[in-house]
């Protein structure tokens, strides 16, 4: 295999350096950024396959500047970079709004092969309007990316109007939603998350949660029938707004799709969070990821308040476990809960942070936590630790085969290096 891609990219290669020799008539092109594009009848056949250029792209889709090179490179091997370099798309300013909707319009094709948007106002002192406030600028958008499945907001703090979630309904291609530091009213979220008919997946991040002057009543046009949702929100629990989302999702048909959740939770809300996670009946959640707020778990008696009122082993149906924080003393107790007879979980993932090397040792009872797993989960085949600190990865995995060399033989113990807790999540719901 390695022989052949090396044969692929020296094949790859050359084709550059032919092209870049024959390619010296000029053309027209449309400007977005540093990005080059041209009209797809200005591209020739290339000299190989483009199956070729495709698997090659496809190894270099997230080295950008190596994209960019061969965009602008020659007209052979234009179209199959430009696929990729547009697969995911940010925009920041207004400007960026304004050339990318020139771009799509003029090379459709361009339009066809984004998946991910991302509007960004994490860093912007000055305001952008949003794609949807014009209605002319919506209906370009949602015509000309026809394939763009998922959509990212990133501190939006807008005030809302109900044309804008009119504009919003345009988009029929969007499956999953993610909201990274916005700030909405209760009625606002619910009427945004109502705007998406093929909606599957939602993310809400640091989520805030705004009254002043929002206190409008607005309809939900569809309903969500969700099958995976991400609450990464440690305020959420702190807040009335976690019991009235909870509410709101259980009025939805996602009561009866969803199967895949991540939910944090804290001492004012462990009831109602439990309450939540067992509407949805035994048979219908197939993964639970869990984090607790505040250390939530580390002192008196909350361990088994939690292991009382969430009981994740009402869930006969589980096939995967997520715990943010392996050395918290909930998990292990949430664990023993667990009967062999009744337990379908196949994988069990814990996110740690090491700050000390001997800390792998004696912030959790490995003894117990390797027969918990041995004893009440037969059908397991893998256990992954995804730790994040200044260690090397091959150190940090030798220590913890050691303390779990007792796992019978089946199980793989897999271990695995993180920036931070979240980045090591962002990509979870693209597994499996």
């Amino acid at each position: 295999m390695e022989f052949l891609l090396l044969l692929l990219l020296g094949t790859f290669f050359s084709c550059i350096v032919l092209c870049r020799m024959e390619d010296t008539e000029g053309n027209n092109m449309v400007h977005f950024g540093s990005i080059d594009t041209c009209t797809s009848s200005q591209l020739r056949s290339p000299r190989v396959p483009w199956e070729v250029f495709d698997y090659i792209m496809d190894f270099l889709q997230n080295d950008m500047s190596t994209l960019l090179a061969c965009a602008q490179s020659c007209r052979q091997l234009h179209a199959s970079s430009v696929l990729y370099i547009y697969r995911n798309v940010s925009i920041q300013t207004a400007q960026q709004c304004v050339s990318f909707e020139n771009t799509i319009k003029n090379n459709l094709w361009i339009g066809a092969s984004v998946r991910t948007l991302l509007l960004d106002k994490r860093e912007r002192h000055v305001q952008f309007t949003m794609p949807w406030v014009y209605n002319h600028l919506a209906m370009n958008l949602s015509a000309s990316l026809p394939n763009c499945h998922t959509l990212t907001l990133a501190k939006i703090e807008d005030l809302w109007k109900e044309r804008y979630f009119d504009n919003l309904t345009r988009f029929k291609s969007i499956r999953k939603l993610v909201l990274l530091g916005c700030a909405m009213a209760p009625q606002e979220l619910y009427a945004f998350l109502g705007c998406f008919e093929n909606l599957q997946e939602l993310r809400i991040e640091s989520f805030r949660e705004l009254f002043a002057g929002r206190y409008k009543e607005h309809p939900v046009r569809f309903k969500p029938r969700l099958t995976r949702l991400r609450l990464d929100c440690e305020n959420m629990p702190l807040s009335t707004l976690g019991n009235t989302f909870y509410r709101f999702i259980l009025d939805t048909p996602t009561r009866d799709t969803l199967e895949r959740i991540s939910i944090m939770t804290y001492k004012t809300d462990i009831e109602s969070t439990g309450e939540f996670l067992r509407s949805f009946g035994p048979e219908r959640i197939v993964e639970i990821e869990m984090g607790f707020v505040r250390r939530y778990g580390f002192y008196g008696d909350d361990p088994l308040t939690i292991r009382d009122l969430l009981s994740l082993s009402y869930h006969t149906a589980l096939e995967k476990l997520i715990f943010l924080d392996f050395t918290n003393p909930a998990v292990q107790i949430i664990l023993e809960s667990f009967s062999p007879q009744h337990s379908s979980v196949r994988r069990i993932k814990f996110y740690v942070a090491i700050y000390a090397f001997k800390e792998i040792r004696e912030r959790v009872d490995h003894i117990a936590m390797s027969y918990i797993l041995l004893s009440n989960f037969p059908n397991l085949g893998e256990v992954c630790i995804a730790f994040r600190g200044d260690f090397e990865l091959d150190d940090v995995s030798r220590e913890y085969e050691m303390l779990y060399s007792e796992l019978r033989q089946g199980i793989k113990l897999k271990v695995v290096k993180v920036s931070s807790v979240t980045s090591g999540r962002l990509n979870r719901f693209e597994d499996d």
